[in-house]
């Protein structure tokens, strides 16, 4: 099977484009964090930094899955679904804390990916290039 990205189903298709447009969102609000603490300056810059590079190093890593998942690496499908449950939840906590505009997009497109990563599509995608690899 041919894994580049343009050959794959759909389902294949929305995870790999899906999260990587989270991990450029995450990675993005990171650097938006860190940018605004440095300007505001104070006594919580230090924090403000310091969590900034978690989401920054978070969007790293749900880049490396994405890319992981697009080449068909089995072991991706987790990465990508563990950072889903992540947003899932998360996003509730926003929606519920009143941020509608933010939670329920972010709920709405992890929920997708997590569907599509249980379809034949996905599983025929990852099968492949593991029986590839043999």
């Amino acid at each position: 099977m041919n894994h580049h990205p343009s050959s794959h189903s759909v389902p294949v298709s929305l995870v790999s484009i899906l999260t990587h447009l989270e991990a450029a969102v995450v990675g993005f609000y990171g650097i938006a964090i860190m940018a605004t603490a440095l300007a505001q300056g104070g006594a919580g810059v230090g924090s403000a930094m310091m969590l900034g590079l978690f989401f920054v190093v978070v969007a790293a890593v749900m880049l490396w899955a994405a890319r992981l998942f697009t080449h068909g690496r089995g072991a991706s499908r987790a990465m990508v679904l563990v950072w889903q449950l992540f947003i899932i939840i998360i996003g509730m906590q926003i929606a519920l804390a009143g941020q509608w505009l933010i939670g329920i997009p972010a709920v709405a497109i992890a929920g997708i990916i997590t569907v599509s990563l249980f379809t034949r599509a996905v599983h025929s995608h990852l099968d492949d290039a593991r029986r590839d690899s043999l």
